[in-house]
């Protein structure tokens, strides 16, 4: 009777503290990489609307130019619109360029109803070596337009000759400041900042990288493509890797 007891007790014996300790390791481990991974999905999400968002702007300042005779938007400074104008106040952000963009909402309205913004200010960069210094001095989620003025304000304190700006046609940056799976800014413009993502199809970034490097005639045969996409052309738009402009 004794040993029928022993083995029914032995039977209905709970969890050893070890095998509790080794259940609680799986459990966490498994909700840190389904976090993680669901973290990860939503960075992407974000990231594509962003990608979406500096598309979108981009078009409708081309709309713009097409019917401001090729003049990007001033932000209420005609001045701001001379690329041969040194002034690093022509720029609006949805960061500490608040008013400006607001004024940029407005002179795009006919072209793009609400001006977006960045779908998480307050997110964190995924950041590389090679970008670390770039994220550190620019912690902020937000989107930027350089007018003319500020593209001559931003190459000449870089030292580069703003007139390589016009020559290449972009006269004008637009671009979200930080990505969250990839380091670096995406947008349009000539030399962007440190660590910028390519926003073109992949034989257009040829011409990008080289004419960043200030290959001229990459740069004229990108200024090219973007004006004759401007202008409808959807086999240069293809070659872009952008949609055509349309009113």
């Amino acid at each position: 009777m004794d040993i029928l007891n022993n083995t029914y007790i032995s039977k209905n014996k709970g969890f050893t503290l070890i095998e509790l300790l080794v259940v609680v390791a799986i459990v966490s481990l498994l909700s840190t990489i389904i976090f993680a991974s669901l973290d990860s999905a939503r960075g992407k999400a974000r990231d594509a609307k962003r990608f979406q968002d500096i598309q979108q702007i981009n078009t409708a300042i081309a709309l713009y130019q097409s019917d401001h005779n090729g003049l990007p938007p001033d932000l209420g400074n005609p001045s701001c619109a001379d690329i041969s104008t040194y002034d690093p106040s022509c720029f609006a952000s949805t960061g500490q360029g608040l008013a400006n963009w607001e004024i940029l909402a407005t002179q795009l309205q006919p072209y793009l109803a609400v001006l977006p913004s960045d779908p998480c200010p307050s997110c964190t960069a995924s950041v590389t070596l090679i970008s670390k210094a770039y994220a550190q001095s620019n912690p902020d989620f937000e989107y930027v337009y350089q007018a003319p003025a500020a593209v001559n304000a931003y190459l000449t304190d870089q030292g580069i000759d703003p007139s390589e700006a016009s020559a290449s046609g972009q006269v004008f940056s637009i671009y979200a400041s930080q990505l969250e799976e990839k380091s670096g800014v995406f947008g349009f413009g000539f030399r962007l900042p440190t660590g910028s993502v390519c926003p073109y199809a992949i034989d257009a970034c040829t011409m990008w990288t080289q004419c960043n490097e200030g290959d001229e005639n990459s740069c004229n045969e990108l200024a090219n493509l973007l004006e004759k996409c401007n202008g409808g052309d959807s086999e240069s738009c293809k070659r872009l890797g952008i949609e055509p402009s349309k009113k």
